[in-house]
């Protein structure tokens, strides 16, 4: 992800600093200074900076700098900078020397090639790793805010910007408190380990939405916030080495769970009604009964007796057998009725246990 230009003047700056390395090493005694070990050095930052491939072209011109300055000052091309006796009067010497740090650069060459692969491989992984978290935090449903100690927002995710109504940048920075439709009401250190908070939050529009919240303490080590615009965001000079305490809150859209608990209790109601209304339907219609048995025994009394001058005695015990009929069941009805209203009065829970019932009764066996 290095800009072009910035990778160029990264691959013109190792092939200096070979340059250099090599008039140092000049001046210091050719064969005979120690400063050599600059050149591996040279070789093993190229290959983790840039590539092994790099490494591997930097090694190649190390040598041959090395080995064609050491060549020039035993032919007397270049003055000898070093310490007598000569060295270059034993070439074999020589020579042995220059083989075996040439050796050395070649270590540090296939070392340094192993150290980019290894980097490579890592940054490929980080690379990995970060994409995929970064979108699993974002698919989530659940609304995400990473909340500092002085309530601005560090870190939200999509679902949690989809709750306010605004973008996830404009979100960030700002003040978590300010969404709350009665924020002196909430408290974030009052929900870790405890039920989950319900509250309202502000939406852009102005409306607001219910939550369920649920907070955590986290503290974010100084390596995943070094190099980001997150200690920007804290009130004060944190250092960058100090860590950072924040609350993650997690937010969950509630209102679909609202309007089905409003739809349930409204079902529950409507089932409340019908049974009581079935109830006394049953009792009525018992009553309705009764009365319309008295009445067809009455009249057949009544056409019998004027038919007879007197009526027979079987027929008074028919009337007060019907009479004790009609008044039992209306003793009965008004009886029904006078708990219907004192349970709906004084008695709430035996009113519900009944609506339960008639749910059960007249909606258990249905699909709906």
């Amino acid at each position: 992800n290095t800009p072009t230009g910035v990778r160029r003047c990264t691959y013109v700056q190792f092939f200096v600093d070979a340059l250099v390395t090599t008039g140092i090493v000049h001046y210091t005694g050719g064969i005979q200074s120690q400063l050599f070990f600059i050149y591996p050095l040279i070789i093993l930052g190229a290959g983790v900076v840039v590539s092994g491939s790099f490494a591997l072209r930097i090694t190649i011109f190390c040598v041959a700098l090395y080995a064609t300055e050491i060549v020039l000052e035993a032919h007397g091309v270049l003055p000898f900078r070093g310490s007598m006796p000569l060295p270059y009067l034993k070439m074999d010497a020589v020579m042995q020397n220059l083989m075996l740090r040439i050796f050395v650069f070649v270590i540090y060459s296939a070392a340094s090639s192993y150290l980019a692969d290894f980097c490579s491989w890592q940054g490929r992984q980080i690379h990995r790793y970060t994409a995929l978290v970064n979108t699993i935090f974002d698919r989530m449903s659940v609304g995400l805010f990473a909340v500092s100690e002085d309530d601005k927002i560090v870190l939200v995710n999509q679902s949690a910007a989809k709750i306010l109504g605004e973008n996830v940048d404009t979100i960030i920075g700002t003040s978590f408190s300010g969404y709350f439709e009665n924020p002196e009401l909430v408290s974030l250190h009052d929900s870790p380990g405890k039920k989950p908070l319900r509250i309202n939050l502000k939406r852009a529009d102005g409306e607001t939405v219910p939550v369920a919240c649920d907070a955590s303490t986290a503290v974010l080590p100084p390596a995943l916030t070094r190099g980001h615009n997150f200690r920007e965001l804290f009130k004060g000079a944190i250092g960058r080495d100090e860590d950072i305490n924040v609350h993650i809150v997690a937010a969950q859209d509630i209102s679909l769970q609202l309007e089905n608990q409003r739809s349930a209790e409204e079902l529950t109601r409507l089932a409340t009604t019908l049974r009581v209304v079935t109830e006394l339907a049953h009792h009525v219609r018992n009553t309705v009964t009764s009365f319309q048995c008295a009445v067809d025994l009455v009249a057949r009394i009544m056409d019998g007796m004027s038919k007879k001058d007197k009526p027979e005695p079987l027929d008074f015990e028919d009337i007060k057998n019907m009479n004790r009929i009609v008044t039992t069941q209306v003793e009965k009805l008004e009886k029904e009725v006078q708990v219907f209203l004192d349970n709906a009065a004084e008695n709430p829970a035996e009113l519900a246990k009944e609506a339960s019932e008639a749910y059960e009764r007249y909606f258990g066996n249905q699909d709906s």
